[in-house]
């Protein structure tokens, strides 16, 4: 009896061992995490959306943050939503990558300008938002390189150039995709990736066909605008024919629209009439009419 008493006792005595050092360690990682996160505010010129990042103030509290644009879960941080906060400067990715938690990263509608930040760096990455900024430039081939985790990548409203970048094109997990509104150029690559939530390579200076793995996306708003570099294309894939036979500007109040009518045709006989008005090269409307032509 006084054995198995003895037993309890050491069993309870073990948990409360494992329970402090299990608290030890999340709050050891906690102020590693507070540390990286002030590193990488500092090389910011215009923080002052992230006044309230302050050391005294606990990072995470179940699945919120007391830290603007700081996202938790279960008391561990996994990401930063740095959204519309007027930031600038650099993008301190060794900072980032000093944290091993982080998952999740949007820049969106900020003043960033320059090169693509080095996001291969922060390999455990799966969402990259860098949208609404004035990132420029050619984006390196390498730039991706190891983010095998990365399934979603926003690149829409910079001013990129160049081609896109294999590292890119080959990520395994990738199922959301936008470069709307940069100037890559050249060839559309052969994406390997065959199932797509979301891609869109809209008002770009690309050439050629579409590949045949994107085949399924012509019936959609994914190759709008600047797709060729000519208002009256015949772009011929397999049975498919996309006539450009308008693509129109016109000042209205001191604001420019842009009136496109655009036919496609497939190999099932049928017809797709595709009228779109566009502002500030942002869609406003758009009417599909399918024709079944027999």
């Amino acid at each position: 009896m006084a054995s198995n008493k003895v037993l309890v006792q050491q069993w309870l005595f073990m948990l409360f061992i494992m329970s402090v050092h299990v608290v030890a360690t999340y709050g050891a990682m906690d102020n590693a995490t507070q540390a990286s996160l002030l590193k990488f505010r500092s090389s910011l010129s215009n923080a002052t959306a992230l006044s309230n990042w302050n050391p005294s103030i606990s990072l995470c509290n179940g699945n919120k943050s007391d830290w603007a644009g700081v996202l938790c879960r279960n008391d561990v941080f996994y990401g930063l939503r740095l959204e519309n906060m007027s930031l600038s400067g650099m993008i301190d990715t060794d900072a980032l990558a000093e944290i091993p938690t982080l998952r999740s990263l949007s820049f969106m509608n900020n003043s960033f300008k320059g090169p693509m930040p080095t996001v291969k760096k922060l390999s455990l990455t799966r969402v990259l938002y860098l949208s609404l900024n004035g990132f420029s430039g050619d984006i390196p081939d390498d730039a991706f390189d190891g983010m095998s985790s990365l399934w979603k990548v926003y690149l829409e409203r910079n001013e990129f150039t160049g081609k896109i970048p294999k590292s890119l094109v080959a990520l395994p997990s990738l199922w959301e995709f936008s470069l709307v509104g940069n100037q890559f150029d050249g060839n559309i690559p052969d994406f390997q990736q065959s199932q797509w939530r979301k891609f869109n390579l809209s008002y770009n200076n690309f050439v050629g066909p579409i590949p045949e793995k994107l085949s399924n996306l012509v019936n959609s708003s994914s190759f709008l605008g600047k797709l060729f570099q000519s208002h009256y294309v015949f772009s011929f894939y397999f049975f498919y024919i996309h006539i450009h036979i308008l693509n129109y500007r016109f000042p209205i109040n001191k604001r420019v629209f842009q009136l496109q009518l655009q036919l496609q045709f497939f190999s099932s006989l049928d017809m797709v009439i595709i009228i779109s008005m566009f502002k500030h090269g942002l869609a406003s409307f758009q009417l599909n009419i399918h024709v079944l032509l027999f």
